[in-house]
């Protein structure tokens, strides 16, 4: 007796959310920003830049946060060719 399995491979696009944290007040870049989507945590650059990767599109709320500031979060949609957001703290 023969047995055949049938693999269905869904094709899925994924977007990346990409972008620069802000000081609120002096609007200057921050770094050391901890930003927090899904399971995936990254860091600002020195200059404020993020990116985070391989996020289905959709709908994210996105936390951020880092010593000596108040806690943010914002609302954000990824989209497979979305430009950058700026988060501001």
């Amino acid at each position: 007796m023969k047995l055949a399995v049938l693999l269905a491979v869904a094709s899925c696009s994924f977007g990346q959310l990409t972008g620069t944290v802000r000081d609120s007040v002096s609007k200057l870049p921050v770094a050391g920003v901890r930003i927090h989507a899904t399971q995936t945590t990254v860091e600002s650059t020195a200059t404020g830049e993020f990116a985070l990767d391989d996020l289905k599109p959709g709908k994210y709320l996105v936390f951020f946060n880092r010593d000596g500031y108040e806690h943010g979060r914002a609302a954000v949609e990824v989209t497979p060719d979305g430009g950058p957001v700026t988060l501001e703290i």
